[in-house]
């Protein structure tokens, strides 16, 4: 039972591990197929370590990049706009992507660049840590 709660950690580790890289289903399945197998739950604890231990190693991919800043400007925003919007519960996913939007001077969320993506992470960052107000 102890091995099975194992395995299953480590399968979680090499998910999450080809999702934090942008590893597509794709790519995945290109990862297992160098092991010999079909499925993740084929593996063997020590080759899904040896997998997990080489995606870490791997660069981004360009949308692996984009997602982790996603992430952390969604982050940052939510914890400025919770700092200075009197009424928390308009606070939205939705309303944020616009802020985060509106602050790059974007079209929509889903177009804005990496790096507009960190550049809106440093802006809010800084404004949550300095408690300045949007001008």
């Amino acid at each position: 039972m102890e091995d099975v709660k194992k395995t299953a950690k480590t399968i979680k580790a090499f998910y999450a591990a080809c999702s934090s890289k942008g590893i597509t289903d794709e790519e995945r399945q290109v990862i297992l197929c160098s092991y010999g197998r079909e499925h993740v739950s084929e593996m063997t604890d020590e080759e899904l370590q040896d997998a997990i231990n080489k995606i870490n190693q791997r660069e981004d991919t360009e949308e692996g990049a984009r997602s982790k800043w996603v992430r952390r400007a969604m982050a940052v925003t939510f914890q400025y706009l919770n700092k200075t919007v009197n009424d928390r519960d308009s606070v939205t996913t939705d309303y944020v992507k616009e802020v985060i939007t509106t602050s790059q001077r974007g079209i929509s969320f889903n177009t804005l660049s990496k790096q507009q993506l960190i550049k809106a992470f440093h802006l809010f960052k800084y404004k949550s840590e300095h408690g300045k107000e949007e001008q």
